[in-house]
């Protein structure tokens, strides 16, 4: 009897075998389910798409594709296929050193805060112009180690950062810090003209050379680094209410955009909050509250 049992058992194995190769091809050819191999070969091929295609002499064009690498920064991707995700923050950062700012720099700067994890990326030299780098859903973005030398952050929102990013010799002109633990970073040489900090720890940060540097900052600094303790907030002497909302054009010249940007600094000068909308920010309803 133990005999016929083990003269059964490869029978049951081939049958097994055929049986999983039957469910195999009728998954995947038959319900159309990817293998995790041709999942990864079709993300790849799409990635090489749309990076030819943010060279494409059509603006729409080059603006879809933007949007379209933000799909490669998402946490899934980070986790399932890391050289996408690394490359598309690489293929960001690149065209950033060499854009001139308008819609289209904007357009793919904005696809940096769909990630939660910069860290040691280069963005060095990086047009960051009117850029909003930060998480909506309260989620931190990790910037330990993340470098920014002299890159333009003018009229910038940094939004939930977190870590000792380096901001040496940065354009910070107008830009706006808020919600951040940015313990330990480096503000060295960096232009803080304008510049408010709102709900930010800066224990221990270097603002040596910094210029200039917010009063509520510079009077806890101990040879350049800051001293203080707690939740950071500058400028409230000049915090204004009155808000002012403009809608964009989709194509700016540069002699539009450069005078649409005084007139901004002249306004906020005069203690007025000015929001830039383009059609993309626009409410469902076409209605602001």
């Amino acid at each position: 009897m133990d005999i016929l049992k083990i003269t059964y058992i490869p029978a049951y194995i081939g049958v097994f075998t055929i049986i999983s190769a039957m469910l195999n091809v009728f998954l995947f050819k038959y319900l159309g389910i990817k293998s995790k191999r041709a999942r990864r070969e079709d993300g790849i091929s799409s990635f090489d798409t749309i990076v030819r295609n943010l060279s494409s002499a059509d603006n729409t064009m080059r603006l879809a594709s933007a949007i379209m690498l933000r799909r490669f920064l998402n946490r899934n991707v980070q986790k399932s296929n890391f050289f996408l995700y690394q490359e598309s923050a690489n293929v960001i950062s690149s065209m950033l050193k060499i854009l001139p700012t308008g819609i289209f720099q904007k357009t793919l700067a904005d696809g940096l805060a769909y990630t939660t994890d910069l860290s040691n990326m280069d963005l060095q030299k990086t047009n960051l112009q009117d850029v909003y780098l930060g998480r909506k859903d309260n989620m931190k973005i990790n910037v330990a180690s993340t470098d920014f030398y002299l890159a333009d952050l003018s009229y910038a929102l940094l939004e939930n950062l977190s870590g000792n990013a380096i901001f040496y010799r940065s354009i910070l002109f107008c830009t706006q810090i808020k919600n951040s633990d940015l313990s330990g970073c480096s503000f060295r040489n960096a232009d803080l003209t304008r510049a408010r900090f709102k709900n930010v720890i800066l224990k221990d940060a270097d603002f040596t050379g910094a210029l200039p540097i917010p009063k509520e900052i510079k009077e806890k600094l101990a040879n350049g680094r800051y001293m203080g303790e707690g939740l950071v907030t500058t400028g409230q002497d000049v915090v204004s209410y009155k808000n002012i909302f403009f809608s964009m054009p989709s194509v700016m010249e540069k002699s539009e955009e450069l005078l649409t940007k005084d007139f901004k600094s002249f306004l906020e000068s005069k203690g007025y909050n000015v929001h830039y909308y383009i059609r993309d920010d626009y409410p469902c309803y076409v209605q602001f509250f």
